[in-house]
């Protein structure tokens, strides 16, 4: 399976304003992920049966021994940001933890490209609202509610960087041109 460090930047600021959230616990979508990497890390050390996998040799090996081959990933919109340096490190950082798969967008667009907008006006508002906080980001339509914009350049170089890691590129959130 793919194990997930999911977030929602959105959300969590919601469900913290309402006071629905430890008041310990991070926003950010990365330190969130990172968090939630730490704690299935944590997860496997405990169970035998859970064992977090990092190339198929490593998942063939889990299966024969009747573990379950986790695969170590990141579902956030925020990924990389300029404002934690550069995101080749980062992207390092990450593989050093162990992460294989990568979601290039989530609920909103990025540096990266752009995501696959959500179906009613009140799911689309984090784009709207993170493209006018953003210089980074774009909000775009192409008046049949798809989203106009795909990868920039430093999204198809993160594929080319993935790629050459033998990671996992998930596409599931993007954007019909991205």
């Amino acid at each position: 399976i793919v194990s997930s460090g999911v977030n929602s930047e959105w959300l969590c600021g919601l469900l913290a304003w309402t006071r629905q959230t430890l008041p310990t616990l991070s926003c950010n979508d990365m330190e969130s992920a990172k968090n939630q990497i730490r704690k299935m890390k944590e997860f496997d050390a405990a169970h035998d049966w859970y064992r977090i996998v990092t190339n198929p040799w490593e998942a063939r090996d889990a299966m024969y021994r009747g573990q379950l081959a986790v695969i170590l990933g990141i579902e956030v919109s925020n990924i990389f940001p300029s404002s934690d340096g550069d995101w080749r490190k980062q992207l390092d950082d990450l593989y050093d933890m162990g992460v294989r798969q990568v979601y290039l967008s989530h609920e909103s667009n990025n540096r990266f490209g752009g995501t696959a907008y959500h179906h009613t006006e009140e799911l689309a508002l984090p784009n709207r609202l993170t493209a006018w906080f953003s210089q980074e980001v774009v909000y775009a339509t192409e008046g049949t509610g798809r989203n106009a914009v795909g990868l920039s350049r430093d999204g198809r170089n993160l594929i080319r960087e993935m790629m050459r890691r033998n990671m996992l590129i998930d596409v599931d959130h993007l954007s019909w041109r991205a």
